[in-house]
């Protein structure tokens, strides 16, 4: 199970989302942290980017984790938004 990094920044992103989304993305991240390649989360890497060594979950069908790895395999949260999220990277 590997650790997983939070950062400030992306808990205040998340607490501004509605209850339900908030409840996903708690989820989405919960499993993150027990199996990154749990077969809901459809972990990828994101295509196209300036950054090859992002991934990115979903919480849904709209919405995404991104993350990447950290030391000692550890995964750090980068943002949680809508899909367009790739175009930040």
């Amino acid at each position: 199970m590997p650790d997983l990094e939070i950062p400030e920044k992306f808990t205040e992103v998340a607490r501004g989302k509605s209850k339900d989304l908030a409840a996903a993305i708690a989820e989405c991240v919960f499993r993150l942290g027990t199996d990154p390649r749990h077969q809901s989360l459809q972990t990828h890497h994101i295509k196209g980017t300036r950054n090859p060594k992002i991934f990115e979950a979903y919480v849904d069908m709209k919405n995404r984790v991104t993350w990447c790895y950290g030391e000692a395999g550890r995964i750090v949260l980068l943002n949680n938004c809508n899909h367009d999220i790739i175009n930040r990277y």
